[in-house]
Formats: C-alpha cells, sequence, structure tokens
C-alpha cells in the first residue's frame, strides 16, 4: 500500500518536480515558533538537503557545507528518494520569538529510518542524539510508534538544527513541528482513528469467516486471511510491532515488516487467483501469478537471513508489477462480463487511488486538509476491503444464478423450477389463491435436429424462450424444463386468464419464423384453485397430461387438464 506511495512519490520526483520549480523559494525560511504556534505539518519546504553518497562527512564538514550553500531546497512537503545507500543530511531553522522556553517536539512521520541523528549547539558545544528503527524503543524519547526528538528552544532565539539520515530502507523524510501540548492531542486523534481502523478490519475479517463457515466457500477463508496478513502488515509498516510486540528486538520488527509484506503480495495474488478463477479463465494470467507467488513467499521467508536492504529492493520491485496483474486480471474478467469483477476493480482501483492522492498531497500539488489527508491510505484500504466483501457477495449472487439458470436459453432451469412450484403452491394453498403451471413442448424438435442441424436447434430453443419471456408476465416464471420443454408458472391466475395467455404463446411462436422455418408448440394447462385436495407434484402431472393430449389431439394446440378424461 504505501509502497505504491513511494513509488509513486519517485515518479513525481522525475516529471511533476520540474513544472513545480519556478514557484518554489530558493532557500529555507526559518521557522517562527510564536505565542500563537501548535504546530507546522511536513515541514519539508522549510528544510536544506545535502547528500552524502559515501556516508564520510561529520558534521563539522556538514557545517561548512551549510555555510558554503552546498544545501538544496527540499522540493516537497514529504521528501521520498526511494532505497539508497547514500546519507541525506537536513538542515533546519527555528526563530523562538517568545519570552519563555519552548518545549517542542520534532516529529518524524515515517518510522522505518535505521538511524536520525539530530545535531544541535548547547551551551556553545555540538551535541547529538540518535533515533531510529535499529534502535531499542526505551532509548527512544518519545513512547510512541513513530520517532521524535524533544527541542528545548530558548527565549527570543535562532536555533539551528542538522538531521542525518541513514537507512537500508526506503529513505523518506517527513519532518512535522507540534507544541507537546499539540503533539499529544494529535497523537490521541491518531490512536483513535487507527483503532478504528484496526477494529473495521477485525469486523470485516470476523464477519466473512461467519459467512465461511456456512457456506464453505474457500474465498471467504482466502480473503479473511487477505485481511489479516493486511492488518499485520500495516501494523508493522506504521511501527506498531516496535512498539508493542518487539519492543526490545528492533532486528525482529523489521524482519516481521518483510514477512508481512511478502505474504501480503502472496496472498492478494492468491485470493485474485481463486476468486476470478484464473485457472480455467485465463492460464496465461494464472501462471504469471503462480511464479509472482513463488518470489513474494521466497522472500518473505529469506528475510529470515538475507540483508534487509536486499530483500526491501527484491519486494519494491516485485510490488508494482503484482499489483498491475491483479488490475489487468480484474479488467480482463470485467471485460468479458463478470459482474463481481467489476467490484474487485473497483476495490483495487480505489486502493490505488487513495495512494496517488496522498503522494500528490506529500507532493504539495493538490491542498492538505488536516482533519482528513493523514488517513488517505487507511480510508481507502478500508473501501477497497469492503469493495472486496461486496465482490465477494456479487460472486455467490452470480454462482447461484449460474446453478438456476439453463446455459443454452438464459431461463431459470429445473432446479429453480422445482423450487418455485413448491414454494408459490405452498402460498396458494394458504392464502386460497389460483396458481396455473403450463407445460410447452416443441413439436417434432427431433426431426427439425435431424433435418438442420443441431447448431439450428439451439437456436430455436434460444428464439422460443425469448418469446416465451415476452409473452409471460413480470410475475410469472419461465423455466426450461428440458430439451425442448418449458414450464410457465403463473401465481394467483384464474383457468380462463392460463388459458389465453397458451394461446397467445402457441400462436406467437407459430407466426414466429426461425430462420425462415415454421415450428410449432404444444401446450398443457393446469390450474389449482386454491381449495382442493392436491400438492405440487400432482399439479405438475395434470399439466403434463393436459400436454400429452395436446400432442395427440394433432400437436399445436393447448389442452387444459379439465377437458381431459381420466
Amino acid at each position: 500500500m504505501n509502497t505504491i506511495k513511494y513509488i509513486l512519490a519517485l515518479f513525481l520526483s522525475l516529471f511533476i518536480l520540474p513544472l513545480q520549480a519556478g514557484g518554489l523559494p530558493v532557500s529555507g525560511a526559518p521557522l517562527v515558533i510564536d505565542s500563537d504556534f501548535t504546530e507546522y505539518s511536513h515541514i519539508g519546504l522549510h528544510m536544506d538537503l545535502m547528500q552524502d553518497e559515501d556516508a564520510s562527512l561529520n558534521i563539522h564538514d556538514v557545517i561548512k557545507a551549510a555555510e558554503l550553500s552546498r544545501f538544496s531546497l527540499s522540493q516537497f512537503k514529504q521528501q521520498s528518494f526511494g532505497t539508497t545507500s547514500s546519507v541525506w543530511w537536513a538542515h533546519i531553522s527555528l526563530v523562538n520569538t517568545t519570552d519563555q522556553t519552548q518545549e517542542i517536539i520534532l516529529f518524524q512521520g515515517y518510522p522505518h529510518i535505521d538511524s536520525i541523528q539530530l545535531w544541535e549547539r548547547s551551551n556553545g558545544v555540538l551535541q547529538v542524539r540518535e533515533t531510529g528503527d535499529t534502535l531499542p524503543f526505551s532509548q527512544r524519547e518519545i513512547a510512541t510508534n513513530s520517532l521524535s526528538f524533544v527541542l528545548k528552544l530558548k527565549p527570543n532565539s535562532q536555533h539551528t538544527l542538522f538531521l542525518r539520515y541513514q537507512t537500508s530502507g526506503s529513505m523518506s523524510l517527513d519532518l512535522s513541528l507540534y507544541k507537546s501540548t499539540a503533539f499529544a492531542e494529535a497523537m490521541s486523534v491518531k490512536q483513535m482513528i487507527q483503532g478504528i481502523f484496526y477494529g473495521a478490519l477485525f469486523a470485516l475479517a470476523l464477519y466473512n469467516l461467519f459467512i465461511f463457515f456456512i457456506i464453505r466457500d474457500v474465498n471467504y477463508f482466502l480473503y479473511v486471511v487477505y485481511i489479516v496478513t493486511f492488518g499485520f502488515f500495516i501494523a508493522c509498516f506504521s511501527g506498531y510491532t516496535a512498539q508493542y510486540i518487539f519492543p526490545e528486538y528492533p532486528k525482529l520488527s523489521n524482519i516481521s515488516l518483510l514477512l508481512f509484506w511478502g505474504a501480503l503480495i502472496a496472498m492478494a495474488l492468491v485470493f485474485t487467483k481463486h476468486f476470478l478463477r484464473l485457472k480455467s479463465n485465463h492460464p496465461g494470467i494464472n501462471f504469471i501469478a503462480n511464479i509472482f507467488i513463488v518470489i513474494a513467499l521466497v522472500c518473505s521467508l529469506s528475510a529470515l537471513f538475507l540483508p534487509y536492504a536486499v530483500v526491501v529492493n527484491i519486494l519494491f520491485l516485485l510490488a508494482p508489477p503484482a499489483y498491475l496483474l491483479i488490475l489487468f486480471a480484474g479488467y480482463k474478467a470485467f471485460a468479458k462480463g463478470s459482474n463481481p469483477a467489476r467490484y474487485f476493480l473497483m476495490s483495487w482501483a480505489t486502493l490505488l487511488l487513495a495512494a496517488i492522492v496522498a503522494t500528490l498531497i506529500s507532493a504539495g500539488v493538490i491542498p492538505e486538509y488536516a482533519s482528513l489527508s493523514p488517513y488517505i491510505i487507511e480510508i481507502g484500504a478500508f473501501i477497497e476491503m469492503v469493495l472486496l466483501s461486496i465482490a465477494l457477495a456479487s460472486r455467490i449472487r452470480s454462482l447461484e444464478q449460474d446453478i438456476m439458470t439453463d446455459g443454452l436459453t438464459g431461463l431459470f432451469n429445473r432446479r429453480l423450477f422445482d423450487l418455485q412450484l413448491l414454494r408459490l403452491f405452498t402460498l396458494s394453498h394458504r392464502f386460497n389463491n389460483s396458481l396455473a403451471l403450463l407445460m410447452v413442448d416443441v413439436d417434432h424438435f427431433k426431426q427439425f435436429n435431424d433435418k438442420h442441424g443441431h447448431d439450428q436447434g439451439d437456436v430455436v430453443l434460444q428464439e422460443v424462450s425469448q418469446l416465451l419471456s415476452q409473452t409471460a408476465r413480470k410475475s410469472d416464471y419461465v423455466c426450461r424444463y428440458g430439451g425442448e420443454e418449458f414450464t410457465i408458472i403463473l401465481p394467483d391466475t384464474s383457468l380462463e386468464t392460463a388459458n389465453r395467455i397458451a394461446e397467445r404463446v402457441r400462436s406467437q411462436i407459430e407466426r414466429h419464423k426461425f430462420n425462415g422455418n415454421t415450428v410449432t408448440v404444444s401446450i398443457g394447462v393446469s390450474v389449482y384453485n386454491g381449495k382442493e385436495s392436491l400438492n405440487e407434484k400432482k399439479l405438475f402431472k395434470q399439466a403434463d397430461s393436459a400436454l400429452y393430449q395436446a400432442k395427440q389431439s394433432g400437436r399445436n394446440r393447448v389442452a387444459v387438464y379439465d377437458a381431459v378424461n381420466v
């Protein structure tokens, strides 16, 4: 998820940055701490940066470089450089214009930086403090899931800060300044919103796990595993594993991030494979997905013994094509008319859109809204999960429809006919309403097939189905019973009305030209008046007997059971 964000940031730095450069200041203006100060969010445009490619510069070299104006102004509010072996130095100036010492929190939003050294001058002496995700959690100045420093700014004074960034993962400088009281409030709101996010994920996982136990559809189980993996990955990425699970073992915390990242890529692809039935519908895409799954799992496990930088670089390279493969697979399924694939595609597109918006906000391309912007990724991720849940429900409905639908004609099949006849007969009996049943059989269909071929026979069945559907009322159920036989269930229909509908069906089919050929049907009619001693099976036998009578009487006619001498 955030991987996409940082990859997109690199793209923006290459293509959008040149368009913005003309409107940027040439040096970082000092940040003023006055009596009204509460916070400065994402202070990248007030930072000067310098790259130390071979990590050879000490603080004295850096101070001299600043005096010689060798620093360059950061061009984004949140500056990302992707994975790099270079050290980056940041230079920030603060001015306290008040008559009191101000306690300020310097907050690094992206928590996966190996080492951040803060150099400042105190009583004429340069002093250094360090934080980072390779140090035990107990060494952090503030017990939060992110990295931060506490600054004491003397009254009416200017303060110069130098920060040294070094990491084996993604290099992202995302600094903000808070007054200590404002920082506590911001962290409280952040924890509340993230608690809601994790709670919503848990509820969604529990709900779909419950559905899995009921219907035993493996897609629901895979979806639950995907949600759980996603939740653990976000917890690792947000720094909560370092805070709560491995506080004194930072190496394990970093390994867990890579383990769940690789597992997340693999689970997203496994879920996609099963949900879209790639093995049967798109074997080529399925083959590529299998390769990506193996690579992701191997990378995930290799985090236990390979260097962090090696594994994270492979995962950075693997994540974008895997994501694009999922989008492409969803598009192919949607293009083939799959309704569940529509929601599947929407879900992954929503996640991508959220990552793009978050990246554009961090780049300053679009305005930031303080109450919403920090949680764009979480919002997008939750919407993605909800849409995937809807896609699963749509898939179940689609499967049910496939089970209840005849593949050739698109009409309801015998399975649904049996269920609906029982249901409607029960209702008719309970409320003393009439129920009519028509049995329709295409005359001399075997001879037609022998003469014109089965392809033309299929066309006849399809066109007869369309004519039946057009003639029937919205409340009626038109089904293909089997072969060339069809049924129409007519709720709350009298004998006279049923006979009239049957005659209209017969005459319309007789007038219709089937590729220049004439086809006729015979129809049997039976009606239950809601009172007599009868059941749905007997009603069907009556309609079948009436159909037999119609065929024995010369075909191309309607016969009513009441007129049959039994």
